[in-house]
């Protein structure tokens, strides 16, 4: 049995239908102007400068806007696919204002890397020689061992199965890369010591990857001079040809 009420309610329903049918087939279509719209603009963001970064806290700080400061959570590098920074390190982000002050809420881009950290003294004792990091070549290696709590531990190179190199937490923690996971990558820069191969810097190997894809591509796209020999030696050839007009 239908009720009274429910079919005044379904009659009205129906009527407040056809009275919107004539205003949606005037309306423009909404799909097609989306479509036509521009993009939307990139994000306008914020050029920062990393203060510090503590793994182990998890989280560090950055200064921007003549000395204000924001935190950093590692969790955000960690989205943006890093696992350590330097300090120095520019970077372009999305600041968020909370109840305990401003935070980093997003990374857009990474500037370039600082220069190379000075060898912390400890080291320089270790090895009894001065050492200038900046000169040493960039060698990658995984980390396979590494106590937090003593803040030492191992890599080992890639390729090399009998390359160990000995990390100590001095180093780690001036980059931000203190204390690393079992099976990181990264970039050491690696001296003789007399007990064996030392890290004297460190970075993060993603950052050290991408500067060399970007490097790769720039020279890329420049032109050879081989190229540049032979588009000159077409454009003469053009040049001498019988009948052309000068």
């Amino acid at each position: 049995m239908i009720h009274a009420n429910a079919f005044q309610a379904e009659a009205a329903a129906d009527c407040r239908a056809d009275a919107r049918a004539p205003a949606m087939a005037l309306a423009p279509n909404r799909s097609s102007a989306a479509e036509a719209a521009p993009p939307a603009p990139a994000l306008q963001g914020e050029e920062v400068t990393v203060l510090w970064l503590d793994r182990a806290k998890g989280y560090g700080f950055v200064s921007f806007d003549l000395g204000a400061e924001a935190l950093l959570h590692a969790s955000t590098l960690d989205w943006a696919g890093r696992s350590g920074i330097a300090p120095g390190t520019r970077l372009t982000v999305q600041l968020a204002e909370t109840d305990k002050g401003t935070k980093v809420s997003e990374i857009l881009s990474f500037g370039p890397a600082p220069a190379a950290t000075p060898v912390p003294p400890a080291l320089l004792a270790e090895i009894g020689r001065e050492v200038d990091a900046a000169a040493l070549p960039v060698e990658a290696a995984r980390v396979t061992w590494y106590d937090a709590r003593r803040g030492i531990g191992f890599a080992r190179a890639f390729g090399a199965p009998d390359r160990d190199i000995f990390l100590h937490a001095s180093v780690l923690r001036l980059v931000g890369l203190n204390p690393p996971a079992k099976g990181e990558a990264l970039a050491l820069h690696v001296t003789e010591g007399p007990r064996g191969l030392i890290a004297v810097a460190a970075r993060d190997w993603a950052q050290v990857d991408l500067q060399a894809q970007e490097a790769a591509q720039a020279q890329a796209e420049e032109p050879t001079e081989a190229e540049d020999q032979k588009a000159l030696a077409l454009a003469l050839a053009h040049r001498a040809k019988p009948g052309e007009a000068s």
